[in-house]
């Protein structure tokens, strides 16, 4: 157990930094087109294209590996702490911790997930933005007030379409989804203009 804590300790501090990216053929990473998952809230989330994911905090940092894990599961992720560990990386993801909110960001085309579950009670948000030098589309969530432990839910796909998606809120993070609601066209301007 000692081993596979060290491990997940040296692979999370790779994580941890302000900002990390990994590359994959066919992906251009020099593209200046990417796509933003803002976490806006006490929030842990991800973005998960098939097997590979993208983690990501917002607010107060989670460096402790066992708690990462925890909130892994809560995301819906299953198997031993080794395994979770172990998780392949999403190609062309970087994470940058902005404080009391934070960007995942994609560059791969494709189809998309993306789920954060809340830390403490309070308001919460998902924002979408595809930029390219400026911001060319965007999606914000309403706020939810939600309780510690709810989890919410999206797909979407890169490049952004013309069409908001969705969103599912999960209160109880029990697997039934509570309420479910579009995305409003907007948040461009986030954070200098934080309404949607």
């Amino acid at each position: 157990m000692l081993s596979v804590v060290a491990a997940g300790l040296l692979g999370f501090a790779a994580s941890a930094a302000p900002a990390y990216r990994h590359s994959a053929k066919g992906c251009d990473l020099t593209s200046t087109q990417r796509t933003l998952v803002v976490l806006d809230g006490n929030l842990f989330g991800d973005v998960q294209q098939r097997t590979r994911y993208l983690f990501g905090w917002s607010d107060k940092p989670v460096l402790d590996p066992l708690e990462s894990v925890r909130l892994k599961r809560l995301l819906g992720i299953t198997g031993t702490a080794e395994h979770i560990f172990e998780l392949p990386s999403l190609p062309g993801g970087e994470f940058d911790d902005e404080g009391s909110y934070s960007n995942l960001t994609v560059r791969c085309p494709g189809q998309y997930t993306a789920s954060f579950v809340t830390r403490e009670r309070g308001f919460a948000r998902f924002l979408l933005q595809q930029t390219r030098f400026s911001v060319q589309r965007s999606f914000c969530m309403h706020t939810q007030f939600l309780p510690k432990g709810a989890r919410v839910s999206t797909q979407f796909a890169i490049p952004l379409k013309s069409r908001p998606p969705r969103f599912t809120v999960d209160i109880n993070n029990d697997g039934h989804v509570d309420r479910s609601g579009s995305f409003n066209v907007g948040g461009s301007h986030f954070p200098d203009f934080i309404d949607c």
